[in-house]
């Protein structure tokens, strides 16, 4: 944007007034813990899925604070059910269950539920009722979709 010389502009800022740098630290953080539980030896594979899948929960909810203004103090108790499902309880309450190839959520907590799937699959999610599935095909058709060639900026191509 051009502006005068003359007059003095304020800097810009995010249009809501909200300072981001608390999620940067928060993400910074919880990826110093991820690499601390894969690099370890002693777990098993199980072990280290269920982990980060505590771990992802407790990013998920660090990073709906600032966000969300009108947010709730989240107490929230983690567990494993007989089936192997990584399951989150909240006082209120709302559950998210990670049963591996689906998120199950109460429906008070479908923000929540949403932003650990896309922490634990990305974008390519299906979100029917009360659960959250992973979308196979999307990421196939996006594996199959070669991507268009580089053209090199050269000068001589615009003369």
């Amino acid at each position: 944007m051009l502006r005068s010389r003359q007059k003095t502009v304020e800097p810009e800022t995010h249009p809501a007034g909200r300072d981001y740098s608390g999620l940067v630290a928060v993400k910074a953080d919880y990826a110093e813990k991820q690499v601390e539980i894969l690099r370890n030896g002693a777990l098993a594979a199980k072990g280290k899925n269920r982990l980060l899948a505590f771990l992802r929960m407790e990013q998920a909810v660090q990073e709906e604070k600032p966000r969300n203004t009108q947010a709730r103090e989240e107490k929230m108790t983690s567990s494993v059910d007989n089936k192997g499902a990584a399951v989150f309880t909240f006082a209120d309450g709302g559950k998210i269950r990670d049963c591996g190839g689906e998120v199950l959520f109460s429906a008070d907590r479908e923000s929540l539920a949403l932003a650990y799937a896309r922490k634990k699959w990305g974008l390519s999610l299906i979100v029917d009722k009360g659960r959250i599935l992973f979308d196979r095909e999307r990421m196939e058709r996006a594996r199959e979709t070669p991507l268009p060639p580089l053209r090199a900026k050269t000068r001589d191509r615009e003369r």
